[in-house]
């Protein structure tokens, strides 16, 4: 398996439908700021479609300090199923 760090346009992704996690705009802010301090250090994980399969907060910040792209790992290995069940979405 070979995961690479890719740059997608955020237009490109969208946030999984029922992820269980909700993240309060106090939590964004935060986020935010560590992204604008620390940088993008985590990508997103995405399917193929660019559905997020991890780093909802991470895209929520992305979008409130209007950044264009951001860092994503496609894990196009894993079955629908399997992006439920090993990252508890």
């Amino acid at each position: 398996m070979d995961l690479q760090v890719e740059d997608w346009p955020i237009g490109k992704l969208s946030p999984y439908g029922d992820n269980a996690r909700q993240h309060s705009a106090a939590q964004v802010k935060q986020i935010a700021a560590s992204l604008r301090e620390f940088g993008f250090n985590v990508p997103c994980l995405v399917d193929e479609k660019g559905e997020v399969i991890a780093g909802h907060g991470r895209l929520l910040a992305a979008k409130e300090l209007n950044l264009k792209s951001v860092p994503v790992i496609r894990l196009s290995h894993l079955t629908p199923l399997q992006a439920e069940t090993v990252f508890d979405r």
